[in-house]
């Protein structure tokens, strides 16, 4: 039994449920990332961001949210989605469309949000210990 199954047979149904639906909100943030960084997907900020999915209410308050926990700020700021987004928008915004991959840096900052978003989905399953050792 690894550290994961211990943590999940120790919690109630709820915690659990809760557990799981923060690992698959995650993991499709990941799997977002991924496509934007390889150039076959695309930003739509939170019309298409599983967490805002989950967390945002309708008063725009993401108090639950994985990425808030970890910076203690609202709406992904000091985050490398901040980077991404400052960006794109003052080097490429044309008025229209989502965000994607137009240049270099783009899919420099496309990696560090996919990064910092496997972190996340790792200390979520293993717990904080869990780290990436690559650059």
């Amino acid at each position: 039994m690894d550290g994961t199954e211990l943590r999940i047979t120790i919690m109630n149904q709820l915690e659990r449920e809760e557990l799981v639906t923060r690992l698959e909100a995650l993991n499709q943030a990941v799997i977002k990332w991924s496509a934007i960084y390889h150039g076959v997907g695309v930003d739509k900020g939170r019309s298409d961001c599983a967490l805002c999915q989950k967390y945002l209410n309708n008063r725009r308050v993401c108090a639950d949210c994985p990425v808030r926990k970890k910076t203690g700020l609202p709406a992904c700021d000091d985050t490398p989605y901040q980077e991404w987004a400052i960006h794109f928008i003052l080097d490429h915004w044309r008025g229209d469309g989502p965000y994607e991959v137009s240049c270099p840096e783009c899919r420099r900052l496309a990696y560090k949000v996919l990064k910092f978003m496997y972190q996340l989905y790792l200390e979520e399953k293993y717990g904080e210990k869990k780290r990436i050792l690559a650059n």
